[in-house]
Parts: C-alpha cells; structure tokens; sequence
C-alpha cells in the first residue's frame, strides 16, 4: 500500500554545523510527527549526493510518495552543498534534470539553507513541478521561529532559518538580529512557472552585481585559484559563466586575456560595464554546451560561479578549445 513520506535530509560534513543540524532535523521529525500523525515521517543524515540519491531510489522501489522534502545544511548561491570543504559537491543541472524524486501530487519541497531562494528554489520548482520554500538571507541558528535567540550548545528547541545579520545587513542587521531578537523572515514560496533559467537570472542580474562587485568575497574560492594560476602572466583564460565579470577582473593584473561567457545577457552588460577600460578582457553569449571560442585558444578554463550548462557534454568543447600542455 502506497503511503506519503515527509522526508528531512541533513548534512554532517560540509563545513561547520553539522551536529547542529542533526538536532534541528530531529526537532523537525518530532514536529512533523506530530502534525502528521498517520504519515511516515523519515529522517536520513546525507555525507555526499549518493546517499540522496540512494534515498531516493529506495522510496521508488517501495512505492511511496514524499508529500514534504527538506532539506537541512548549507547552501551556495546556487543551491544545496554536500561533501566536505575538501571535496566539495553540488548537483550540476544535467544531474537535476535527470533526478528522480517521487513527489506526490502537491508534494512540496524545503531548503532550510543560506540564499536558497535566491535563485535555486524558483528553479528547482520549475525542474521538478512542486511549491518550493527557501530563505533569501543567510540562515541563523535560534531557540525560536519567531524572535532570534542566540544558541548555546546543542540546546532544544533549534532551528535555522533566515535571518538579517552583519554579512548581509551590515551593523543595522547585527544590532537588529543580536540586540534586537529581529530580522527572522519567513520562508519565501515558488510555485512552477514556465520562466527560462536565463532570464531568472536576467531578473537579479543587479542583485548579483552588487553581491559580487569584489569576487574575493568568495573566500575559499579565490583563494585556492588564485594560489593555483600558473605562475606565467602570458596566459589566455576562459571564464564559464562569468556573471558581472568580477572574477576575470580580478585575474586581470595576472593574465595576457580573458574571454567570460553566460547565459544571462543582463550580466553580460554588467559585465562589459564593470571592465569597459580593460582591452583584456571581453564577454560572449553562450545559449548551450558550445563555447564561442576557437580550437586551441586558451591556456586555462574557470567556472567559479556557474550552474547552468550541463557538463557531460560541455568537457568535449573544453578540450576541444585547450592548448596542449608543452611536453605532454
């Protein structure tokens, strides 16, 4: 016999958090249990993407249907992290397009992390057809749903939800969220639209823009890249979805030329704006897993902040544009 799953996934490794998270899971269990008395409520900590998609298998051979997905743990820009900081992962576009979840009809999905409605929930709802949830700031850990309350250890109740903070806010969201208990926002709802991922992302280019006029904000990132750029300034780089262009102006003092491409043309603008004095550097369309660009043209590729082409067919126009390394 068929029955509704509410399923709560949380991360254990990936960054810090983590014993958090499972607390916050497990209250969520007890809530949900509650709510819903006759339905199975299924709670599974998660390390990396084949445990979910273990998870997700598993239900499809039994039959059920998950009438609620949550998920718990960090987020990027662009959605759910798993792994480690050592191996980090996220679920690249082709993957979610072939990601069977079985929702039941009105099944609704949850991802109670940073940012998540930024961009990833309006576009998981379009991918999968389901009311999704998420929060546009950065998530805070509190002993209550309605006034921040700093936690002290593993206390009971937590939760993580959306908040105003100084990385977000500045002082004004530190004195309202520390002082003040204020700040918390309620999830934000996404029901499925026909809206193409481009021009979602045409919609916040601004938003973008002003998030990552200064690419270094991105710490891990610009520091592993910029500690592993060859050591020679004469090299050619492509940047794959180079958004408003911040990373190859970064990059610039350091290379011969940069070539960014996207999707989103509202970026591309910013893009040629924000470097409009740089002759290094120069920006280009790109509408599928076809780079503008000619064989063996450039030394190095870079995709920081892109999500969107599927990679599977992309790695053949890599090699097809690199040079060959002397001596190989």
């Amino acid at each position: 016999m068929m029955s509704s799953i509410h399923l709560i996934v949380h991360t254990t490794h990936y960054r810090k958090g983590s014993e958090q998270f499972a607390v916050i899971a497990a209250i969520m269990q007890e809530e949900l249990s509650a709510e819903y008395p006759n339905e199975t409520v299924l709670l599974k900590p998660i390390f990396g993407k084949r445990d979910l998609l273990n998870i997700f298998s598993q239900i499809i051979e039994s039959g059920d249907k998950i009438r609620s997905f949550h998920f718990i743990g960090h987020s990027g820009m662009y959605g759910p992290m798993y792994g480690t900081i050592e191996y980090p992962e996220q679920f690249s576009p082709y993957e979610l397009r072939k990601l069977q979840i079985p929702f039941a009809e009105g099944g609704e999905a949850y991802f109670h992390c940073c940012r998540s409605a930024r961009w990833f929930a309006p576009h998981f709802a379009n991918l999968h057809n389901v009311k999704t949830f998420g929060y546009h700031n950065y998530t805070a850990f509190t002993k209550s749903k309605t006034k921040y309350q700093r936690i002290g250890g593993n206390v009971n109740p937590m939760y993580a939800i959306g908040c105003e903070g100084k990385k977000s806010h500045g002082w004004i969201g530190a004195i309202k969220k520390n002082l003040l208990g204020k700040g918390l926002e309620k999830l934000k709802v996404f029901e499925p639209t026909s809206e193409s991922i481009d021009s979602t992302y045409n919609n916040v280019a601004g938003l973008y823009d002003a998030v990552f006029q200064d690419i270094k904000v991105r710490e891990d990132e610009w520091s592993w890249i910029s500690n592993h750029l060859p050591k020679s300034t004469e090299i050619d780089v492509l940047d794959i979805g180079c958004g408003n262009g911040a990373l190859l102006k970064a990059l610039s003092p350091m290379i011969r030329s940069g070539v960014g491409v996207d999707l989103s043309n509202a970026l591309l603008d910013l893009a040629r704006k924000n470097n409009a004095t740089n002759d290094k550097l120069s920006f280009k369309p790109v509408t599928g897993p076809k780079l503008p660009l000619e064989d063996e043209s450039v030394d190095l590729i870079i995709s920081m902040l892109f999500r969107y082409l599927d990679w599977d067919p992309l790695m053949d126009e890599v090699k097809r544009i690199l040079r060959p390394v002397v001596g190989y």
